[in-house]
């Protein structure tokens, strides 16, 4: 295991030499003399566990620069040093950069120590609880998304499409911290498991439907909403479901705000769409430019790189193969139907391993039609 890393940053050298001198062979230490290089290093490493970083600098100051690490990098304590003991510099650097300690020049070096020893602890306890929940949420929402898959295959499958292109989406456009986006377009469908099977198959396919059904298919999100907010911590995820059918006209501020609800909603309202279509039948550049022809209803900056990310070439691999050789991950390109002409799963289904158990249970007793075609990417 690596050990932490700690970044200082601070314009004047002979400060960070007289740091590098206490420091040495006491910590892992980077030392830069600008924010901006700073910034550079922590985009290309992923190991920073804490950052000081002087007040006073020229370009951007250190309030500045730690907001930006804050917003970034949040898992990354963060310390202030300063020369300027004066009572609005910290509160500024509190409130703005949310920051771990305050510290003034000069340092004593006991101190400086026992304030970065206490720092890496910080970073520890932070990542340790972050990695439990994760790993803890995704555990249980697979469980329960496995669970859901058997009772409305068709939903199911929408939902990982809808996960699929949204993550896409989220890496196109830089961000960093990721798990509260994925577990909400994981589950952004989770309210459409309330309703009937054959009406989400006709939503999916854009048929007509009533209008009583139609309301029953909008309460989705704040269905899901509902029972997301029951989960701790995950407020911010069923904010981001709840919001999903708000057109780009509603939101107040723009993307650029970095405001995670505002842009997962943004995201599950583009996606979401794009993929309903294409479900209908119709090709990614008609669904694209059906979509561009909208005004006020999609963001136009994500909308844009959606359309460069459908663009993308993949070569899809089309074979005919039995239930026993079926693997997670491949979509049917046809209904499967069982010797009673029952039919099991639809067209475009994607394939995890409880389906493909099932199927194999289900071949075993009653049979299933083989061999059947499926795709794939390579």
């Amino acid at each position: 295991m690596q050990p932490n890393r700690i970044l200082f940053v601070d314009d004047e050298v002979n400060v960070l030499q007289a740091f590098r001198r206490t420091l040495h062979g006491k910590f892992n230490c980077e030392f830069v003399s600008e924010a901006s290089k700073a910034l550079q290093l922590l985009e290309r490493n992923d190991d920073i566990s804490v950052i000081i970083a002087d007040m006073n600098m020229p370009k951007m100051n250190g309030i500045e620069l730690l907001k930006i690490v804050k917003d970034s990098y949040p898992v990354i304590t963060r310390i202030m040093l300063t020369g300027n003991a004066d009572l609005m510099t910290a509160v500024n650097a509190v409130n703005e950069g949310n920051i771990f300690r305050y510290l003034n020049k000069p340092c004593p070096n006991e101190l400086l120590i026992k304030t970065i020893k206490s720092a890496i602890d910080h970073y520890n306890l932070v990542t340790a609880e972050k990695e439990l929940l994760e790993k803890t949420l995704k555990g249980s929402i697979n469980t329960l998304l496995e669970m859901f898959s058997m009772i409305n295959p068709k939903a199911f499958s929408i939902q990982n499409q809808i996960k699929k292109y949204s993550m896409k989406l989220l890496d196109f456009i830089g961000i960093k911290e990721k798990w509260k986006f994925e577990i909400a377009f994981h589950l952004s469908q989770i309210g459409m498991f309330s309703l009937p099977p054959e009406l989400t198959d006709r939503i999916y396919a854009n048929a007509i439907i009533s209008g009583q059904e139609k309301e029953f298919y909008r309460q989705h999100p704040l269905i899901g909403k509902k029972i997301i907010s029951n989960i701790p911590r995950l407020s911010p995820v069923a904010a981001i479901i709840g919001a999903q059918f708000m057109d780009y006209s509603e939101f107040n501020h723009e993307i650029e705000r970095q405001n995670e609800v505002i842009i997962g909603a943004q995201i599950l309202r583009i996606v979401t769409d794009f993929v309903y279509l294409l479900n209908s039948g119709i090709s990614k550049d008609s669904a694209i430019q059906k979509m561009q022809s909208t005004k006020n209803i999609y963001n136009e900056q994500l909308l844009t790189k959606l359309s460069k990310l459908s663009s993308e070439k993949q070569e899809v691999i089309y074979k005919t193969i039995y239930v026993r050789d079926m693997l997670p991950g491949m979509v049917l390109d046809q209904d499967i139907k069982a010797k009673n002409g029952l039919v099991v799963l639809k067209r475009n289904q994607e394939l995890n391993l409880n389906i493909i158990a099932t199927l194999k249970s289900f071949n075993e007793g009653i049979g299933i039609e083989e061999p059947v075609r499926i795709s794939f990417f390579l």
